[in-house]
């Protein structure tokens, strides 16, 4: 079973990479960014894998723009926490890491959730 973060877990991350208080520019956004990994399209997962759902909850947080500020920073977070809660952790230098998340930022409607969470790499136990 995956543990899937909340709208108020994506809001304490954003505060937390802000340095203090969090910059939210649309709640409806956070809110489908944290629901999204838990999509069910005719009642089958649209995301089956933990890579999938860690690389669409990925995509959902920069892509959707809900805060006003630390929008990246919040999103690689977020995938972290939401890995580690399984025990895993993705397999990027911090250099892999800062290239796929501007990769994501800057192709927001070109780039596919399974090529994201490939790029993840998500590595085995913590």
């Amino acid at each position: 079973m995956t543990d899937y973060l909340t709208a108020d877990d994506l809001i304490e991350i954003n505060a937390a990479v802000l340095g203090g208080t969090a910059a939210v520019r649309d709640a409806g956004l956070v809110s489908s960014s944290a629901m999204r990994p838990a999509t069910l399209a005719f009642g089958v997962e649209a995301y089956t894998t933990l890579e999938e759902k860690a690389a669409a909850l990925l995509h959902s947080v920069i892509c959707n723009y809900a805060f006003v500020d630390g929008n990246k920073r919040t999103a690689w977070t977020a995938t972290r926490v939401m890995l580690a809660l399984a025990g895993r952790r993705p397999a990027l230098t911090d250099d892999e890491a800062f290239d796929l998340v501007v990769r994501i930022a800057t192709s927001c409607s070109e780039i596919e959730v399974k090529e994201i969470a490939t790029a993840l790499r998500v590595a085995g136990r913590l």
